[in-house]
């Protein structure tokens, strides 16, 4: 079997909409209420019974109003799998007895703090879908229900869409499942409107929360205190901050619908109930804000909201004309401008996205030292295309010293920020020993991540250790099956797998003329494994007509594009003189090559030759 291929270049992909806080134009404490004044609430509204919205395929729902033993549950239900919802415009309620299969990991990030104000039914009911609403019938008139979140990280799953039959359980009423959930800790209490406190306030401390006797805490959880110990990259939550705050679900599709990829294959799209927007953390009627986050792909809308200061706006405006939206062409001069004045606002997608055009010199200058500035900033922010980018900067030495092992633990940490990209990555360093010691069981539990989520390099990879049993048990039936659906995705590499499967009657009728059929499809796809695998077939005559000739061609092809297999070829050919003149001498440097490559049976054929 032949090694795994080295890493694939991440710099042209995955850039997530960083976490939740910072997709909101940054909290004005001091400016709330200058704007728009709301509606005032009619009893209806008090009592829960506005006109109800169609919610988005993609929510942020805040979960602090849960009860304690809820979100228990929540965290329960996120250990054991994929959790699943029940959503709509009334409620939000976990589906205890149904999942999906796959993980979550912790992604630590800069603390951030952000003090929400909702201020009448619609506010309420739309971001405290579960049970806040029933908070507003207690609110007095021109109250408010404030909120103050302290947020140190999130919990998120690599699996980026789910379909019906994948359910598994009793699943009635399931409508979302979770993607992620962010951490940390939480004070809700009623307020003034027009008037905010700072979070720390919310949480009891400082003379003005002491002396405000119109405020009445419904709840909290978490201490500030503990929040404050953790840092970015932080491999778990601390214990007193660690409390379930706000949800990232994404509709469950009726059937198979592959994931989106590329570059903005982590944007949710809008997150708020239908008639609604975003701003300032919170989803509110569109007439109640003179900013908010513009909803793609409304060009006329995100340049209006951009001209106003609004980051996220300026963010989403720049990918539109990076992938053509709306109308607009592709002038990458322009969004530079547009992602420098988001990123300046701490909008963590847009300095991902900007880093990768410095490092890249697209639509201006290339500056290595720059990027990487922006990469780090960006991956602590919580972007974990950032972390990803970052890790492969020191992965191959750009703008660095060559550093591996520092590569790997950031790919590692975008991993647990649900890149599945970055999963593949770990799994093939434990893999091959590359930056870390080799531990092919630890690689498999990285490669069912990075598969989980539809990389089907990474499930060729799972499907390779399965017939090996390298690391997991040997399971050729589960392989065979992993096999083709990614090869069927076009993944050569297990179209390559396929032959070799086939060639050697592995859980499955050995057929020598199959398995040149995927080698030939795998070469002439580029792939240049298939090209060494096709080359054996016309070496030895099986499955085509024996043709040294033709096995030579493409050894040597192989061998020239960094196949160790294929150098060892034609180090054995020239030791032999088969097809060729003999000459131990270059089948020597072949082996060499080949063992420069990492494969040890060449460095044992080259220290054989230099012994006689």
């Amino acid at each position: 079997m032949p090694r795994p291929r080295a890493h694939a270049l991440l710099l042209a992909s995955f850039l997530s909409c960083a976490l939740a806080w910072s997709c909101g134009a940054p909290t004005d404490v001091g400016g709330v209420g200058r704007g728009v004044m709301p509606k005032e609430r009619t009893a209806a509204e008090a009592m829960g019974e506005g006109t109800c919205r169609t919610v988005s395929p993609n929510s942020e729902p805040l979960v602090i109003d849960w009860k304690s033993h809820e979100r228990t549950n929540l965290e329960e239900a996120m250990g054991e799998g994929v959790a699943v919802v029940s959503y709509d415009c009334k409620s939000l309620s976990l589906v205890k007895d149904c999942h999906v299969d796959g993980t979550y990991g912790f992604f630590g990030v800069t603390k951030k703090e952000e003090v929400i104000q909702l201020e009448d039914g619609d506010e309420i009911r739309a971001n405290l879908p579960a049970f806040g609403i029933k908070m507003t019938a207690g609110l007095e008139r021109n109250s408010t229900l404030d909120l103050a979140l302290i947020m140190i990280g999130k919990k998120r799953t690599t699996v980026k869409v789910v379909a019906r039959p994948q359910l598994k359980g009793s699943c009635d009423g399931a409508t979302h499942f979770v993607r992620g959930a962010f951490l940390g800790a939480f004070a809700m209490g009623t307020g003034t409107r027009g008037t905010v406190s700072a979070a720390v306030e919310l949480f009891g401390g400082g003379a003005k929360a002491e002396s405000r006797s119109s405020r009445k805490a419904h709840s909290a959880d978490g201490e500030p205190k503990e929040c404050a110990t953790s840092t970015p990259g932080s491999p778990a939550p601390p214990a007193n901050c660690s409390a379930l705050l706000r949800l990232e679900l994404a509709a469950i599709t009726p059937g198979q619908t592959k994931p989106k990829s590329g570059a903005d294959a982590e944007d949710l799209g809008p997150v708020c109930p239908t008639g609604m927007v975003r701003t300032n953390g919170k989803c509110t009627l569109l007439e109640n804000t003179k900013t908010f986050e513009c909803r793609r792909p409304n060009a006329a809308e995100c340049k209006a909201q951009c001209d106003l200061g609004n980051g996220p706006s300026c963010s989403n405006l720049a990918f539109m004309i990076l992938f053509k939206e709306g109308g607009l062409s592709r002038d990458e001069a322009r969004a530079n401008q547009l992602l420098s004045k988001a990123c300046d606002q701490k909008v963590s997608k847009a300095c991902g996205q900007r880093a990768l055009h410095l490092a890249r010199g697209i639509g201006g200058p290339k500056d290595e030292a720059k990027a990487l500035s922006f990469f780090k900033e960006s991956c602590d922010a919580g972007d974990s295309a950032s972390c990803a980018n970052y890790g492969m900067m020191h992965m191959i030495g750009v703008g660095m010293r060559q550093d591996k092992k520092r590569a790997v633990e950031l790919f590692q940490r975008a991993c647990d920020g649900g890149n599945e990209n970055a999963c593949n990555n770990v799994g093939i360093a434990y893999a091959q020993g590359d930056g870390v010691s080799k531990d092919p069981a630890r690689s498999i539990a990285f490669f069912k991540r990075a598969c989980d989520a539809d990389n089907q390099g990474a499930c060729a990879e799972l499907a390779r250790a399965m017939i090996l049993g390298q690391g997991t048990p040997k399971n050729t039936t589960e392989a065979v099956r992993l096999l083709n659906a990614a090869c069927s995705d076009d993944e050569q590499k297990a179209c390559d797998l396929l032959g070799m499967v086939n060639r050697d009657g592995l859980g499955v009728p050995k057929s020598a003329q199959r398995a040149v059929t995927f080698f030939t499809n795998a070469c002439k796809a580029g792939f240049q494994q298939g090209c060494e695998n096709l080359g054996g077939q016309y070496q030895k005559g099986e499955g085509v007509p024996k043709d040294i000739a033709k096995a030579i061609e493409l050894f040597k092809k192989s061998c020239d594009e960094g196949v160790p297999d294929g150098c060892f070829d034609m180090g054995d050919v020239y030791e032999r003189g088969e097809g060729v003149a003999k000459d131990v001498e270059r089948g020597k440097t072949f082996y060499r090559k080949a063992c420069d490559g990492g494969l040890g049976k060449a460095c044992d054929a080259a220290r054989r030759l230099d012994s006689r």
